[in-house]
């Protein structure tokens, strides 16, 4: 920004927040003269509206460096700035953030989500996009916290993770590499399928044969187009969008993936991704069993084509972990594992 000194409040040194608040409402509606002296004020060569509101939001970000204390305010300049949550809690105090951190809280408490602030999973719940949203949001702002200014427990608790963590991923070796083999042969079945041409032609086929399948029932009926309230005529409007669908993720595909090694490279790096994430996920779900992680022996591990095994104990707890391949040898869905944890007296 060029004229810093322009949005500062000379008698007190101090960043003139009420001046950038009137000016980001001015640059809402402002034209001629009133945008040019913006522009020149803020230092933005854009004439465009949002670039001279995200300017005047930074100025109010740099305002906020300076503050203990944060208002409703202070929230809602942060939430309209550009660019993704985890990239703009790095510009803000830790004050600020920690203050986020609560007021996002209190938001979840307000709607009875504050149960679900630490789910790492939401699989198998009914959530709102609002909802979700709302979870996910006050998970990203702790994450950031607990990654800029640990606790010493959370500390303690990440060299734990590690370690269970890293001894699982080296056992669970000869597993992965079945897994990553599953998938390569997955990769080049969905392949030599889309270069195929004659596929493609099929489903053009399908898509006339769902049109014609449409018109005759309109003959059938004597209608010229179908109701809402025409279940049955429905399902064949459906059945053709479903075919013309199918087509355009076949051209989509071959657009994305030029050549079989493309395409592999893609799905392999998703696996070594998921396989990764799926690690960590039980990692921090033994945590939660509360096993002494110094003191942890495992045995019986079992490496088998069709699943993985292996028991652990602290002394005092045992836990029996097993995963189970799923969609091994799948043409339409790609292969994965599940992992299941049973306590063992």
């Amino acid at each position: 920004m060029k004229k810093f000194s322009s949005y500062i409040n000379e008698s007190s040194k101090e960043i003139d927040v009420e001046m950038l608040h009137k000016d980001y409402e001015v640059a809402e509606w402002a034209t001629g003269q009133e945008k040019k002296d913006l522009m020149d004020k803020y230092g933005v060569t854009s004439k465009k509206k949002a670039d001279i509101q995200a300017a005047i939001l930074k100025a109010l970000q740099e305002s906020r460096k300076n503050k203990k204390e944060f208002s409703n305010d202070d929230i809602q300049d942060f939430f309209r700035m550009d660019g993704k949550l985890e990239t703009n809690l790095k510009d803000e105090s830790i004050e600020f953030v920690e203050f986020l951190k609560d007021y996002l809280y209190k938001d979840l408490k307000k709607r009875n989500l504050e149960r679900y602030a630490l789910m790492k999973s939401f699989s198998g719940y009914r959530f709102s996009s609002q909802e979700k949203h709302m979870i996910q949001r006050y998970q990203k702002v702790i994450n950031y916290l607990a990654e800029v200014n640990p606790s010493q427990e959370e500390i303690d608790e990440k060299v734990k993770l590690e370690m269970i963590n890293t001894r699982i991923t080296e056992l669970m070796g000869d597993f992965k590499v079945i897994y990553i083999g599953r998938i390569k042969k997955y990769a080049k079945n969905q392949y030599s399928y889309y270069s195929d041409n004659n596929n493609l032609k099929a489903l053009k086929a399908e898509v006339k044969a769902c049109e014609k399948a449409v018109e005759d029932y309109k003959k059938k009926k004597n209608i010229r187009w179908i109701s809402y309230s025409d279940y049955e005529g429905i399902k064949y409007e459906k059945a053709v969008d479903k075919a013309i669908k199918k087509v355009n993720n076949f051209n989509a595909f071959n657009k994305m993936y030029p050549s079989e090694a493309s395409y592999i490279e893609k799905c392999l790096k998703d696996g070594e991704e998921v396989f990764a994430s799926n690690i960590q996920a039980i990692s921090e779900r033994l945590l939660k069993n509360e096993l002494d992680v110094s003191n942890i022996s495992i045995s019986d591990v079992k490496n088998d084509p069709k699943f993985f095994e292996m028991m652990l104990t602290d002394g005092k707890k045992k836990l029996y972990l097993r995963s189970v391949f799923a969609a091994a040898d799948s043409v339409k869905m790609i292969p994965h594992f599940r992992f299941i944890i049973t306590n063992r007296k």
